[in-house]
Formats: C-alpha cells, sequence, structure tokens
C-alpha cells in the first residue's frame, strides 16, 4: 500500500546489488515507491556478477549490425562508444554509437536484448585480446 491504495509491485530475483526505478526499467512514469536502493545479499547468486567477451572486431561486427537492425542504417566504420548511464541510477540509459556519418543512439534495454545481457546494468565495454 501506498497513500492507501494498492501498488503495482514487480519482483525480481537479483538486481545486481541495486533496485532500479520503475520510470528508468520500463519507461514509464516514476512511482514514489520504486526507487533505486541498496539491495545487500545478492552476492551468493549466480546472476550478481555476470560478463561476455567479444573481441573487437567481432563486437564492432556487432555493432554493425545493431545499427542495421535497430536504426535501420548500414555503416562503414564504428569510431567509438560511449555509455550513458540514468542520473539515479547505474544501469544504461544509453549507448551513443560514434560514426563518421553521425552519432547512433541506442537504449541500454535494446543493447542489453541484442546482446542477451542479463542485466542493463553494464560499463566495460573494451577489447581484452
Amino acid at each position: 500500500m501506498w497513500n492507501q491504495q494498492l501498488i503495482t509491485s514487480p519482483f525480481h530475483s537479483c538486481s545486481g546489488g541495486m533496485t532500479e526505478s520503475n520510470a528508468n526499467a520500463w519507461n514509464s512514469s516514476p512511482y514514489p515507491y520504486l526507487r533505486p536502493v541498496d539491495s545487500p545479499g545478492e552476492e551468493i547468486s549466480p546472476h550478481y556478477s555476470w560478463y561476455k567477451h567479444y573481441t573487437t572486431e567481432g563486437f564492432i561486427q556487432e555493432l554493425k549490425q545493431l545499427l542495421l537492425e535497430k536504426c535501420q542504417v548500414s555503416v562503414q566504420n564504428i569510431d567509438k562508444w560511449e555509455i550513458q548511464n540514468f542520473p539515479d541510477g547505474h544501469r544504461v540509459q544509453f549507448v551513443d554509437i560514434y560514426s563518421s556519418q553521425k552519432v547512433y543512439n541506442i537504449t541500454g534495454l535494446q543493447f542489453q536484448s541484442y546482446f542477451g545481457l542479463k542485466s542493463s546494468w553494464f560499463w566495460n565495454l573494451q577489447d581484452y585480446t
């Protein structure tokens, strides 16, 4: 209950240590009772920490395919990419992909879905090879 009314109360098994606001997670009007808070004790979950590995070349090819699918544009080169986080949380709001033509803006949820990530709380987009 919130202000004497029943609330929408979503549940998830692991938030990675911090919950997300409903406005960020579902692009909806914010509810004052669904704000980001620390969520301790999740460290034992197998979903708490995760990673995906790509070579730089493989990752750039995937970014080109993502732009083709989400923006209906074919780019020759990708110069760089930057992560933009939500101001009130740790999750990714946008991934900006820079090509010689322009900057393409992909939402964190689109990026998460395309790459099959467990969360939109990611930050380390660099090559480890």
